[in-house]
């Protein structure tokens, strides 16, 4: 945890399944409660960063980005 929130790191997928490492940090206001092996859903906006997340299910991963 930084002083600010939290840090999490992982690997993201497209919905084409094209792969890479992500670095999100959450705010101290908005800490996110996720945790390991949870999938989520991230809004990504190259001007303005991450604009929205949420936790989904497996079923809701499109079937490309489901493939190891």
């Amino acid at each position: 945890m930084t002083q600010n929130g939290y840090i999490y790191r992982g690997i993201a997928k497209d919905k084409y399944g094209n792969r890479q490492r992500l670095e999100v940090q959450t705010v101290a206001d908005d800490l996110g409660l996720f945790h390991k092996g949870q999938i989520i859903r991230i809004t990504y906006n190259p001007k303005f960063g991450v604009t929205n997340y949420k936790k989904v299910s497996r079923d809701q991963v499109p079937p490309l980005a489901r493939l190891h």
